[in-house]
């Protein structure tokens, strides 16, 4: 122990990494205090009053010893629960870049497919384009194809009033190689001439058509070139036939193949009429 008072008395305690209640009698009987930075042994015959202080200081050093054992318990706690965060939250990263990438692949996949479409979108358009194009030719052409109509119509209507023309021209019945009137001759009187002619059946055979070889030429393009056939009987009676002609022979507004004729009887042949007479007479 010190002698002199203005001397420092201090104690100089190794506690790291020791546990100071095991090694205490190891620590009283090694600790001295320092005396112009020498250390001073200290026997068992110092003072007590140096071993109470030496206790006290050793109690310190226990109480800080147990609180930083406790403080490093909660340390410990805490640096594991952030572990397990860290952990957690590793997990979550590793999740949200699998999402990312995923993302970046569904975006890849998008913008080919908005590439394609928009390809798609130009090749119609250049469709659509020409399509426009064929239709406003289209519509063009069926313009000059309605005018064209419109001319053929008044053409067609201008050729059918002159075939009304011809027809009235062409609808002249003659009689040829005519016989002397007979009264007791039958005879067929044209109903749709100008004014009433007569024809009198005295061959025993008389042909109606549009060729000049017949005995009764119809102009008509209605009438076949030998279209009907009379025949006389010796004893007067007068039958038609068809020669098979195209638009066929009528009496009485009935189509007939052959027919015995009868007085006041109405034939047909093309746009002409004739009503037959048995005798001259009537």
């Amino acid at each position: 122990m010190p002698t002199d008072p203005d001397q420092d008395d201090r104690i100089v305690i190794d506690l790291t990494d020791v546990d100071l209640t095991d090694e205490l009698p190891v620590l009283i009987e090694t600790a001295g205090f320092e005396s112009d930075k020498q250390l001073v042994p200290l026997s068992e015959d110092d003072d007590s009053a140096h071993t109470a202080r030496v206790m006290a200081l050793v109690a310190d050093e226990l109480e800080s010893v147990d609180e930083l054992k406790k403080h490093l318990g909660q340390s410990t706690a805490k640096i594991e629960a952030l572990e397990r965060d860290i952990e957690r939250l590793s997990g979550r990263r590793l999740e949200m870049e699998r999402s990312l990438q995923d993302k970046d692949t569904t975006i890849g996949t998008l913008k080919e497919a908005l590439e394609t479409a928009q390809s798609t979108i130009k090749e119609l358009r250049g469709i659509e384009d020409r399509l426009t194009a064929e239709i406003a030719d289209r519509d063009e052409r069926i313009a000059r194809l309605v005018d064209q109509s419109d001319e053929l119509h008044k053409d067609r209507a201008e050729a059918r009033t002159e075939l009304e023309q011809v027809r009235q021209n062409e609808k002249t019945v003659h009689p040829a190689d005519a016989a002397p009137d007979s009264a007791s001759t039958p005879a067929l009187v044209c109903l749709t001439s100008d004014g009433p002619r007569r024809f009198a059946l005295v061959k025993g055979t008389v042909t109606i058509g549009r060729s000049a070889s017949c005995e009764i030429q119809i102009l008509t393009h209605f009438v076949s070139r030998e279209h009907a056939r009379l025949t006389v009987s010796p004893r007067g009676g007068v039958v038609i036939e068809d020669l098979g002609s195209t638009n066929g022979v009528f009496v009485n507004a009935t189509r007939i193949d052959r027919q015995e004729l009868h007085h006041g009887d109405v034939v047909t042949i093309g746009e002409s009429q004739f009503r037959f007479l048995e005798t001259m007479a009537h």
